[in-house]
């Protein structure tokens, strides 16, 4: 296995471990400022493209709450499943 596989495989196991973990505090994740200003630079019905999207809250949320197409990818099998 190289080195880039090893950290990939190394990455995706602690997100499968967090999963439950982190599903108690999702809801309580907010969107920064910073990434709202982004978003209102965006037309809408703009697609988005969420790498790491994991359970989709709150961006993934945000994102189609205001009206733009939301493509998310995620390696962690668990994350998906509880999105």
């Amino acid at each position: 296995m190289s080195k880039t596989a090893h950290i990939e495989q190394l990455n995706k196991e602690a997100w499968e471990n967090v999963t439950n973990k982190f599903s108690l505090y999702r809801d309580k994740i907010n969107v920064t400022p910073f990434f709202i200003s982004f978003m209102e630079q965006l037309p809408e019905y703009s697609s988005v493209l969420d790498l790491g999207c994991g359970t989709g809250l709150p961006f993934g949320k945000y994102i189609t709450d205001k009206n733009h197409i939301l493509r998310g990818v995620d390696f962690s099998e668990n994350m998906i499943e509880l999105a």
